[in-house]
């Protein structure tokens, strides 16, 4: 298996880290990992490390002010940031990849991703592979109403405080 690592370009010039497991003989498919909230791709060695032994290409990205890649952690202006950095991550992989089956696998915020980046733009994707995407909260989980009044006023007036 050999290890690979670096940088990308996403759409408005946000740099972010990647990392790469690829099989030593044939290739069987291509695997993008999309990592969740406050995740980095580092969490996923050990899985990447499994599959390209069975013969995947194995990719996966910090998104931005996650891991590796910069910027405030766990902050970002727009959730569509997210999305061009999961378009970023595809490009460079197919540029590299251009042939093989194709699949996007996201846990947790990272299934979401992939949901909203497949609905967007599902050409040139064999498959996705999503565990526990976060696509909502049960009522029950919600916090107070007084709780998400405080929570709206913070974060419209201090939106990168951390606490």
């Amino acid at each position: 298996m050999r290890h690979d690592e670096g940088w990308l370009e996403s759409t408005d010039d946000t740099n972010l880290y990647w990392r790469r497991y690829s099989p030593e003989g044939e290739m069987r498919a291509v695997l993008l990992f999309v990592h969740g909230l406050a995740e980095h791709s580092g969490r996923y060695i050990h899985v990447m490390e499994f599959f390209a032994e069975r013969g995947f290409d194995c990719w996966a990205v910090d998104y931005r002010c996650h891991g590796e890649s910069p910027g405030l952690r766990v902050h970002i202006d727009r959730f569509e940031g997210f999305l061009a950095d999961i378009e970023a991550a595809r490009r460079l992989v197919r540029t590299e990849n251009p042939d093989p089956p194709f699949f996007l696998i996201g846990h947790s915020q990272g299934g979401l991703l992939v949901l909203r980046n497949t609905l967007d733009r599902p050409e040139g994707l064999d498959g996705i592979i999503v565990s526990s995407p976060f696509v909502g909260l049960h009522p029950d989980a919600a916090p107070p109403a007084p709780l998400q009044v405080v929570a709206n006023i913070v974060s419209t007036f201090l939106p990168k405080q951390m606490f």
